[in-house]
């Protein structure tokens, strides 16, 4: 499991509220006090932060030592799509721009009039039912769809091998193609997806891409076996 915010501490009983233990997080300190206690199953209490306000929301010291500090405005969300925000902490998984992701950029369930959420959501194994996906995403693929051409050679419908990822599943994706990670890969924020393709379809696809307005990764950078595009809202990278 990724997280910024698990610490194993020495002692495996709570610390006593008058020495409130002192986490690291990044070179940051953090000061947590006990609060009354907050039982989930049997084992887990509450804490809360109490120095400076800005970077953690609460925090809870489970039996067996280790320490878990959620960031401001985090508390709330669920606790599937917490594990998965907590990994845009790991700057080495996730090193696009600050801020963009929140708790309230993840969807469940929801699709567009051609691609359903399935279809979009991250494909790895342990992922949770979330996702990050932009309206500019929907309807860039729709309208690719809509306008693709059943002579082209290409068939009918697009076929989506990858659009959200978890910045988890981002990372491991590169690392199984033996590649360098991408940590600013607009993928894990919901701007972009990859369209099946071949050395016969890759040009047309491109074409259709940028006709709806897509960023479109070259073809010596992408490959052949599929077209990348994205909306993202800094525009496109020079040569795209």
């Amino acid at each position: 499991m990724w997280s910024i915010a698990s610490y194993t501490v020495e002692s495996t009983t709570a610390p006593h509220p008058e020495a409130p233990p002192v986490i690291d997080c990044n070179g940051r300190q953090y000061s947590l006090v006990r609060q009354p206690p907050v039982f989930i199953g049997d084992d887990r209490v509450g804490w809360e932060e109490v120095t400076g306000g800005q970077y953690l929301a609460h925090a809870s010291f489970d039996v067996h030592g280790i320490v878990t500090a959620y960031p401001v405005g985090w508390g709330e969300c669920p606790a599937d799509v917490l594990d998965v925000l907590l990994q845009y902490g790991l700057p080495d998984l996730y090193c696009g721009p600050s801020g963009e992701i929140t708790c309230a950029s993840f969807t469940s369930g929801v699709g567009s009039e051609y691609f359903s959420f399935d279809e979009l959501r991250s494909q790895g194994a342990a992922d949770p039912p979330w996702a990050i996906i932009r309206d500019a995403l929907h309807d860039g693929l729709d309208c690719m769809q809509r306008n693709l051409n059943p002579e082209s050679g290409y068939g009918d419908r697009l076929r989506i091998t990858s659009a959200y990822r978890t910045p988890a599943y981002n990372h491991l994706l590169y690392i199984s193609r033996f590649l360098a990670p991408n940590c600013r890969s607009p993928h894990m924020r919901g701007w972009a997806a990859d369209i099946d393709a071949n050395e016969q379809t890759w040009g047309y696809l491109a074409d259709l891409g940028r006709s709806c307005g897509a960023c479109v990764e070259p073809l010596e950078e992408s490959g052949p076996g599929h077209v990348h595009v994205d909306w993202r809202p800094e525009g496109c990278p020079e040569g795209w």
